[in-house]
């Protein structure tokens, strides 16, 4: 059987109110920018480089190769609106996809925001993240990316053939799978904000 990965990759439009994206943009705006990681985990408090997550050395690095992202974990105002968004479009996408072998989910991420400057982009990836699991041994089965701004040039996300320029409030969720690569193209204008989450 040939699998038709469209099926797999679903966007959902138009699915927080403006004034949340406003507000939480806003919050986010006002956080200070650290030029280093001071900490393990990624911080609560303020923007700093990202990281990877290096599974056969087992360390957290930033990459060195092309001007990455920053991102944090800040608790926004509207953090309970947000996560119970996520929770009613993951279960639709179960629901959409009708597949067998996907037949429900035990949890999901914080979410994880990102912003890309001018001229930052995410490299090519695959999110098969084991560092989340704290307790337990796994991999998450599906990524979900939700877009607040939309007021850049670049920034397209990209999965394997698949080009998706996202809108303010859109969310896009797709398996975490090895078969899966992504990316985010080079910001030429502006800066991008998103968020991430991942199912288990």
């Amino acid at each position: 059987m040939i699998i038709n990965t469209d099926n797999y990759i679903k966007t959902y439009i138009n699915c927080f109110d403006q004034h949340i994206l406003k507000d939480t943009i806003q919050e986010l705006n006002s956080l200070k920018t650290l030029n280093k990681r001071i900490s393990e985990g990624v911080n609560n408090f303020y923007w700093e480089p990202h990281s990877w997550y290096d599974p056969k050395e087992k360390i957290i690095e930033i990459k060195k190769n092309g001007k990455q992202p920053e991102s944090t974990k800040k608790i926004v105002k509207y953090h309970n609106n947000i996560m119970a968004t996520l929770h009613k479009y993951i279960g639709n996408y179960i629901n959409d996809l009708k597949d067998k072998h996907l037949t429900g989910w035990s949890g999901y991420t914080q979410i994880l925001f990102h912003r890309y400057n001018k001229g930052t982009k995410m490299n090519k990836h695959i999110d098969h993240i084991t560092s989340i699991f704290e307790d337990r041994k796994g991999v998450p089965i599906l990524s979900v990316v939700g877009q607040l701004n939309d007021d850049f040039n670049g920034g397209e996300f990209v999965i394997l053939d698949k080009t998706i320029k996202m809108k303010a409030g859109d969310i896009l969720i797709f398996p975490s799978n090895f078969i899966f690569e992504h990316e985010v193209k080079k910001i030429t204008k502006g800066t991008r904000l998103s968020f991430i989450s991942w199912v288990y």
